[in-house]
């Protein structure tokens, strides 16, 4: 399809069928659910304009769409907050690396090199990982 697309505009006829798994009738299914779910507990539909209307009465479908939504907008959370965690411990690592060489080749323990060798290549393989997942 790239190439097709790439030698002549295509219509929209002309596109493959969507695949099933891509399909939004399941993720329609559970806004609809929870959308119903959600609906007032006086039996007045839509906005109410009254300055006493309960605040949880007035964001149905804000509710609706975050629990229909909720493992979605979740999933990247722990991602995230794990790349942020490896870059920060970046500078800690460089500082140890630094301060290594530093040392006198008389007080190297040859544990230490190879423990932060191990520990450069967790550190970047954790960092791959987590921003591909992120």
């Amino acid at each position: 399809m790239l190439i097709r697309g790439h030698k002549a505009l295509m219509k929209p006829d002309q596109l493959d069928a969507i695949k099933e798994d891509f399909k939004s009738s399941s993720l329609l299914d559970k806004l609809d659910k929870a959308y119903s779910q959600c609906s007032p507990s006086n039996g007045v539909q839509g906005p109410n304009i009254d300055a006493n209307a309960d605040f949880r009465e007035c964001h149905r479908l804000i509710k609706s769409c975050f629990s229909a939504l909720f493992f979605p907008f979740f999933a990247s959370i722990l991602p995230r907050l794990t790349l942020i965690a490896f870059c920060h411990t970046q500078p800690f690592l460089f500082e140890t690396i630094i301060s290594f060489a530093r040392k006198p080749v008389s007080e190297h323990n040859l544990n230490d090199g190879y423990g932060l060798v191990a520990a450069t290549g967790l550190l970047y393989l954790s960092l791959a990982i987590s921003l591909t997942y992120y």
